[in-house]
């Protein structure tokens, strides 16, 4: 894992009071609690290195010329079955991300400097009354107020070298002290026998933040040596001749010795070469990137002003999530043991973390032109002072919002007559940005769209047969969840944003995740159609040829969810005191095909059509089976014994 080897210990401190007072027709709740957390972790971020490697049939698909291929990459693999195989691929060079790059000084945090400060302090204070106003007619209303001061590094102001992205203001991120909580609901029962009930309420609810997320903003805008940084390949210089970056169709040019290893870009240099590298290089920028460790005082040298490029840093304001959450329902009793309820809820969700964005927009290109905010660096530079990028730099951004309607519906029959069952249905929606797939820097709710299924059916239940065994069921539809087309080949919008592994924008003139959710076949076929008279012969920002987007004949934008589960158990008493139980479960009985993995970056045409192979829309995997989940039929038997 690229956050491994970690070893965290969190000391939790905790003092809580409080008081309950049962007057007339309320009873009254108050008091709080104070938390203090610590939290000593050893985080070794990409020890050594987080890197790609090129497989083999990517570099056929850009060098299609065989014998230019075997002269550009002598010792290609065309399998891969050994460590040596594995070794001789070509570097796929990272930059800096939160897995990505090449992890740089000590993993033990918090570092040295202001190490006596760096703790979590949480006081809250609650008070809330029950009012029994009728008999058929109870109230609850109350208030909470907290806050957190250490979620943040708030003790540490930013350094001058992120001021245009972080603005002219570069005191620490503030430390969000308003926090209030409120909170209201009731139960009114309209008749007197008491079998309808309407009930319903409504609220504010906060959430905290990772306390992990502030290690690496910390290591990056303290002095240089406090802590572990991931920096970008491009640290790393090549010794070795004859290498070279390789463009479409075979074409070349060299690597000066001495020059940054490149990131995201391919060339003859294999992982086995670069390994050889970091041995002989890694060892030199420790050296250069954790001098002595500065204790107090004032920040001479700050880490990111020497890498000149980070991962995770916090912007100046950054509200923590909170939901504004109602609700109102109805439930009826129905007789013979049987409950009916509907509900409808609404949850907004504000300030949702969207993910961690590269406010410097390294990966952002105008004609052709790498363009970031901060100018990037000629050659790699590490030189305190120098204005220059050598890497992304990304924020954790704040901003998101989500909106989740659902029309909940329930009746629950109690055991009776050998029989006990639910069946439970929602109608619901879920609007959001989905953390980390933000595909227009400048407009992030261009990714605001519907990430959930409309329709979710549950049927379960117990029956009770004779000799003493007992059934019991369980069947799940989910309908089809919405999905999306992707461009691919590079981003239109020319931010750098690329949220995935492999660069690829949204289709214009579809809305965000619409298909499945409003969107049919008809709208994806006029939008490509449209896409080709619009964009075929033109570049992306960053200078690819954009593509002829082709839509296969056969395609699906997912599939339903069904999965029904089954139960035989028979219970043997033996004497008083012990039982037997024997039992045997089939997951999936009808054994249905759930897939996933859908294809979403759509076709584009192959340079022989008659080859063409087509990957829009056709799964590429089947659910996994975890007992009691969607995948292959899975039978287990077992036993238990008690006493």
């Amino acid at each position: 894992n690229a956050i491994t080897p970690q070893i965290g210990i969190t000391h939790r401190y905790q003092f809580i009071e409080s008081i309950t007072w049962q007057r007339g027709a309320h009873r009254l709740r108050a008091g709080g609690q104070f938390f203090q957390d610590r939290s000593p972790v050893a985080w070794g971020f990409c020890t050594p290195a987080c890197e790609g490697a090129v497989s083999p049939e990517y570099v056929a698909s850009i060098v299609t010329n065989p014998a230019l291929r075997a002269s550009i990459f002598p010792t290609l693999p065309t399998v891969i079955t050994t460590n040596a195989d594995l070794l001789n691929l070509p570097l796929f060079g990272s930059q800096a991300s939160s897995s990505g790059g090449i992890g740089i000084g000590s993993a033990n945090n918090p570092g040295a400097y202001q190490q006596n400060g760096y703790h979590n302090n949480r006081p809250q204070i609650y008070a809330q009354d029950t009012w029994k106003l009728r008999p058929n007619l109870t109230l609850n209303y109350g208030i909470q107020y907290q806050f957190e001061n250490g979620v943040f590094n708030s003790d540490v102001p930013k350094p001058a070298f992120v001021a245009p992205l972080y603005g002219s203001d570069l005191s620490a991120t503030k430390v969000n002290y308003l926090e209030f909580t409120p909170s209201f609901g009731f139960s009114w029962g309209l008749d007197k026998s008491g079998k309808t009930v309407i009930r319903g309420g409504a609220g504010v609810y906060w959430d905290s933040q990772s306390i992990f997320q502030r290690y690496r903003d910390r290591n990056l805008i303290t002095p240089l040596g406090n802590g572990r940084i991931t920096a970008s390949t491009n640290l790393i210089q090549n010794t070795f001749p004859g290498i070279v970056v390789v463009g479409a169709g075979g074409a070349t040019t060299p690597l000066a010795i001495g020059a940054a290893i490149p990131t995201g870009t391919l060339t003859n240099l294999t992982l086995g070469q670069f390994v050889q590298l970091l041995n002989v290089q890694v060892p030199v920028l420790i050296q250069q990137f954790s001098p002595s460790q500065q204790r107090d005082g004032p920040i001479t040298t700050s880490a990111i002003d020497v890498a000149k490029s980070g991962v995770q840093l916090y912007p100046h304001d950054f509200p923590l999530p909170r939901t504004y959450q109602t609700s109102i329902g109805i439930q009826r009793d129905l007789g013979f043991g049987m409950v009916l309820a509907a509900d409808y809820a609404r949850k907004v969700g504000l300030q949702n973390q969207i993910g961690e964005e590269d406010l410097n927009h390294y990966n952002a290109f105008v004609n052709g032109v790498r363009s970031p905010v901060i100018p990037a660096c000629p050659k790699a530079n590490f030189t305190p002072g120098v204005q220059c990028s050598n890497g992304p730099i990304t924020f954790w951004v704040t901003g998101g919002r989500s909106v989740y309607n659902g029309l909940l519906m329930k009746l629950n029959k109690k055991f009776s007559h050998n029989f006990q069952g639910t069946v439970s249905y929602a109608l619901q929606s879920l609007d959001a940005i989905a953390p980390n797939l933000v595909y227009d820097l400048n407009n992030y709710n261009t990714s605001f769209g519907p990430v959930l299924a409309h329709h979710n059916l549950n049927i379960s239940g117990i029956v009770k047969l004779p000799w003493g065994v007992q059934l019991s069921f369980n069947s799940s539809v989910i309908s089809r969840t919405p999905f999306e087309a992707f461009v691919p080949g590079g981003d239109l919008t020319g931010t750098g944003a690329n949220p995935t592994s492999s660069s690829r924008s949204l289709l214009p003139g579809i809305t965000y995740n619409c298909f499945n959710a409003g969107c049919g076949k008809a709208e994806l076929e006029t939008a490509v159609a449209t896409f080709n008279t619009t964009y075929l012969g033109k570049k992306f920002p960053n200078g690819n040829a954009i593509p002829q987007l082709v839509v296969p004949k056969d395609y699906q934008f997912f599939k339903p969810v069904i999965s029904q589960n089954f139960r035989l158990l028979k219970n043997f008493k033996i004497r008083e005191r012990y039982q037997f139980q024997v039992m045997a479960e089939m997951f999936n009985a009808l054994n249905i095909a759930n897939l996933s993995g859908y294809g979403q970056s759509l076709d584009t045409l192959a340079a022989d059509p008659s080859k063409q192979a087509f990957n829009f829309g056709k799964p590429t995997q089947r659910s996994a089976q975890t007992f009691g989940q969607t995948g292959p039929r899975a039978v287990q038997v077992g036993g238990r014994i008690s006493f």
